[in-house]
């Protein structure tokens, strides 16, 4: 054999396996460029997931916000309210301990009678007729 055609066969030998080794390479790299797509595409469906969520947990939020402001509102209200019956009670309360206070005649007289201060009171606190509906 000349020297030629050894240089020639091993050249063919290291090419060989320098071409074999380069196909590897490339459908490692391919393989791999693949996996880390399928990857990219499942992280993105993830994060759509993820965005539909969170725009349903703010138009809950939304939801809870007007329902807070209602709800503030109405106990608002009723604390209004509630001030004006305790008002009503306390002015009650201190016409009927005026109305106590009060002393009574002796003499037998009947709920016309004009001249006992506390039916003339309780008279005028309780008219005939305002309650009878």
């Amino acid at each position: 054999m000349r020297l030629d055609e050894m240089i020639g066969l091993l050249s063919w030998r290291i090419l060989k396996y320098l071409l074999i080794g380069a196909l590897f390479f490339l459908v490692g790299f391919k393989s791999a460029w693949y996996i880390q797509s399928l990857k990219i595409e499942k992280m993105r469906l993830e994060a759509k997931k993820l965005e539909e969520a969170l725009k349903q947990c703010e138009g809950a939020n939304e939801s809870n916000l007007k329902t807070i402001s209602a709800l503030k509102l109405d106990i608002a209200k009723a604390n209004k309210l509630c001030s004006a019956r305790a008002k009503v009670y306390r002015h009650t309360l201190k016409k009927l301990q005026e109305i106590d206070a009060l002393e009574p005649k002796s003499e037998g007289g009947n709920e016309t009678d004009s001249s006992d201060p506390i039916l003339l009171e309780l008279n005028r606190m309780f008219p005939s007729g305002a309650y009878d509906k």
